[in-house]
């Protein structure tokens, strides 16, 4: 900058500390968001071309050489950013979606409405049969065979999901996040994915509510992917309390199955709410891993001393059925699904019917309050729902998270795709009625932060 030799230091000192004050009202997360946005979008070019250099005339070399003598020189740093690549993205390659669409089934669906980013997923693997024809006739509801299952046209969108990648000239990584802010409430993996689930506590409530986290299969196990997951879990933004498992450490015992150790100085909760959570939330990621039992240590000593529930080895699975709800957790616009367990005998038709009643809005008034349904049945491992006349769908929010509530409710009683039938549109979202649909892994994903040098 040019100095002007009228000013000294002190003058100009002066002069600065008068100038105003900036004040600057814009709320941190509104910078996030755009931050989020334009990394996503940024196609820069592989290589930056460094500066031509400038040829400096003969007759400035000794005026060079003299202001060389009398100032001190100043160097320019000149860096250079890679290109905005997801190293996922190549792996999806038209081979990969070619051999998913030919044999494999259809995943629930995941695209968020207009102007949110959303999580896309791919199929699973699963013992239902291959897709058929989309224009066929589906299956009627008396047929002894299944119906049959097709399979969305949809890659999965690795470049959308991993974001935020950036490497400076020596290839370190300064950040980068995979799985992208959406409204859809459920998300299913694909072959080149790893998902983990973790139960985190409902501000102001005794709810444990799941959250999962996608990431890619490169990352390493399941057990990295947990004790990494401390980075990515943000509960101001989310609306929830602290993550209650932050410091236990996830190991793989010698059969392969995930055990979960506590500190040597671990101290168990004195009040029984606290301690409740603590297993609801290992209860979760049992569930999760689909696991009989989550074996628990406290440092290399077996079992955990609680102070209401004793000595505690091992956490074992309940296989419980359960009816979801639409949550509105404080402080977010982001709604969650939250399942409440079952404890009770309950036919499926009666779980489905308390699912439909729970998806209310921000007053808590339910949506789908007069909606019912004609029939639910049974057909093989399908479960077919047939809506009642006064059916009244919507291609909206509030009818994707009905949809994707009675989708997890059948997940609990073991069903593996659910068809809908007599309803007043033929889809909702990227949800198409005219044939079964496959029941998804987890609820309420959100984006998974890969930590520096992953």
């Amino acid at each position: 900058m040019k100095r002007n030799d009228n000013y000294s230091d002190e003058a100009l000192e002066d002069l600065l500390k008068k100038m105003p004050q900036i004040h600057d009202s814009t709320p941190s997360e509104t910078y996030y968001e755009r931050i989020e946005a334009n990394l996503s979008d940024q196609h820069m070019s592989a290589h930056v071309k460094p500066k031509r250099k400038k040829l400096i005339p003969i007759t400035g070399i000794a005026a060079a050489a003299l202001f060389a003598m009398l100032s001190t020189p100043l160097w320019m740093d000149r860096t250079f950013d890679s290109a905005n690549q997801p190293s996922e993205s190549t792996e999806e390659s038209t081979a990969d979606f070619a051999e998913k669409k030919s044999g494999s089934l259809p995943s629930a669906s995941e695209t968020p409405p207009e102007g949110k980013e959303g999580d896309s997923t791919g199929a699973n693997d699963s013992s239902l049969p291959p897709m058929e024809n989309e224009g066929a006739e589906p299956n009627d509801a008396t047929d002894n065979s299944p119906p049959t299952i097709s399979k969305q046209d949809e890659m999965p969108n690795t470049k959308q999901e991993e974001k935020g990648h950036q490497e400076n000239e020596s290839g370190e990584t300064s950040m980068r996040t995979y799985g992208m802010k959406q409204e859809t409430l459920v998300t299913t993996t694909h072959d080149k994915e790893l998902l983990a689930t973790i139960g985190v506590p409902r501000k102001g409530g005794s709810e444990v509510v799941p959250i999962s986290f996608k990431v890619p299969a490169s990352f390493g196990s399941t057990a990295d992917v947990y004790n990494a997951i401390s980075t990515s879990y943000t509960n101001a933004r989310w609306g929830l309390e602290r993550y209650a498992l932050q410091d236990v450490e996830f190991q793989n015992t010698e059969n392969g199955a995930l055990q979960a150790v506590f500190p040597e100085d671990y101290d168990p909760p004195a009040t029984l709410k606290t301690e409740e959570t603590i297993i609801h939330s290992l209860q979760v990621i049992l569930n999760a891993l689909n696991q009989d039992a989550l074996t628990l240590r406290k440092g290399k000593e077996e079992g955990i001393r609680f102070t209401h529930s004793g000595f505690t080895k091992k956490i074992t699975s309940t296989d419980l059925k359960q009816t979801y709800s639409l949550l509105y957790p404080s402080g977010t616009e982001d709604p969650l699904l939250l399942p409440k367990d079952i404890k009770e005998e309950q036919s499926v038709e009666k779980a489905i019917t308390t699912t439909t009643h729970s998806i209310m809005n921000k007053k808590g008034e339910p949506v789908f309050s007069s909606l019912g349904y004609e029939n639910v049945e049974e057909n093989g491992d399908v479960l077919i729902i047939t809506f009642a006349d006064n059916v009244e769908l919507d291609d909206d929010f509030f009818s994707m998270a009905l949809v994707e509530g009675i989708l997890m409710t059948a997940k609990s009683y073991n069903f593996t795709a659910v068809h809908f039938k007599g309803a007043n549109v033929e889809s909702v979202s990227d949800y198409h009625f005219t044939t079964p649909i496959q029941v998804p892994e987890a609820v309420n994903p959100k984006p998974f932060t890969l930590p520096s040098g992953s």
